[in-house]
């Protein structure tokens, strides 16, 4: 026992010795970067796949912190052989291993096989992270313009002149053109189209897939009445209503569209049977948007367990009106995960179909409704 605390002792004097004072703090960052190491490539293996990874169940994830633990450790491990002293047994502690890379003269060599491993063990994570996940909504991205975002008119008539047959006019080519020439799936949020009336357009919200050809057409259901004060609307006297219900599959869910005033009819929304995604492009006003808009988009998103997109038209209009604004994208909790209050710009969101699911697990309330009338 003796012996070998003399030799402890030895090692110490030897260690704290000036010429060694240099190598030893050397030694010591290495030492810990190797010691570190998993988290390194924890942090190296999310930074790299994180662009193409959005969502994982719980198995995805347990497999993905498994393999940047192992990866991480036979990284570290491989170094420590790499760069023990000759001699010395394979299993020196990490840090001692640091120091006596150090004192060898292979400190800015240690340093990079370090970093290195850290980067290798990286690389193996983010590839176990993109095969296990789901891919992001940027690969097939989605996106919407507000109700009227091509004309809003100085008078209400004014659309009516510049109605277009389905598949026939400027704002739809843009439109198509736009969704093809980006490789995204693109819905005008309403489009004026010919109608049965002579007088009167179907306010039409259409969408495009990424190769610019039509994959749905909605024409708004409910038209938006209302009087109060000096504000009065009417937008039965130009618009002609839809009938139909409409649900469209994407890369991204199943999209069910509706148009501005729908929002106020929940029978419209449960008679799109299961759908992803809901989409509301609006032109809300001033009025009635700051007192109802955000409680009928969380609303909607709540019963329904679904995400809400609402782009929506904000600000005064030349025409004398004001909009609500604030966009807005809700998730089927009713959280709002991006919004902008007013002015022009975008809200961005991903969509996290397994969130979606793991919800609707938890919260069967779509099995459980027991009056079906719509």
């Amino acid at each position: 026992m003796d012996g070998v605390l003399a030799q402890l002792a030895n090692g110490f004097v030897d260690v704290l010795a000036p010429t060694n004072l240099l190598a030893l703090v050397v030694g010591l960052v290495l030492g810990l970067l190797v010691a570190v190491l998993p988290g390194l490539t924890l942090v190296m293996g999310v930074v790299l796949a994180l662009p193409f990874t959005y969502s994982m169940d719980v198995t995805a994830a347990i497999i993905l912190l498994t393999a940047m633990y192992v990866s991480g450790t036979y990284a570290g491990a491989w170094t420590s052989i790499l760069f023990r002293v000759p001699g010395e047994p394979i299993d020196v502690p990490l840090l001692w291993d640091g120091y006596t890379m150090a004192r060898k003269g292979h400190a800015a060599k240690a340093l990079g096989w370090t970093l290195a491993a850290a980067f290798v063990g990286g690389m193996v994570s983010a590839c176990v992270m993109v095969a296990f996940s789901e891919p992001v909504a940027r690969i097939a991205l989605g996106l919407s313009t507000p109700e009227y975002f091509a004309i809003m008119g100085l008078r209400d008539h004014d659309k009516v002149a510049l109605r277009e047959k389905e598949g026939k006019g400027p704002i739809q080519e843009f439109l198509s053109a736009t969704a093809k020439r980006h490789k995204i799936w693109l819905a005008g949020g309403s489009v004026p189209l010919e109608s049965s009336v002579a007088n009167k357009v179907r306010n039409s919200c259409m969408v495009y897939d990424d190769k610019g050809r039509l994959a749905a057409r909605y024409d708004k259901i409910h038209l938006f009445g209302f009087e109060m004060g000096s504000e009065r609307y009417s937008e039965e006297r130009t618009i002609e209503p839809g009938k139909n219900v409409v649900t469209v599959d994407t890369p991204f869910g199943r999209l069910g569209l509706s148009v501005c005033y729908d929002l106020r009819f929940p029978e419209l929304y449960r008679a799109m049977k299961d759908v992803d995604i809901i989409l509301v492009p609006s032109a809300f006003t001033e009025t009635t948007g700051k007192a109802h808009w955000e409680t009928l988009i969380r609303a909607r998103a709540i019963e329904n367990l679904a995400y809400v997109l609402a782009p929506a038209q904000g600000g005064y209009h030349v025409n004398g009106r004001e909009t609500h604004g604030d966009s807005m994208i809700v998730d089927p909790w009713g959280v709002v995960l991006d919004r902008l209050p007013r002015g022009s710009g975008v809200v961005v969101a991903g969509v996290n179909l397994t969130h979606l699911k793991r919800l609707r697990l938890s919260l069967p309330a779509l099995t459980h409704r027991t009056i079906h009338r719509c």
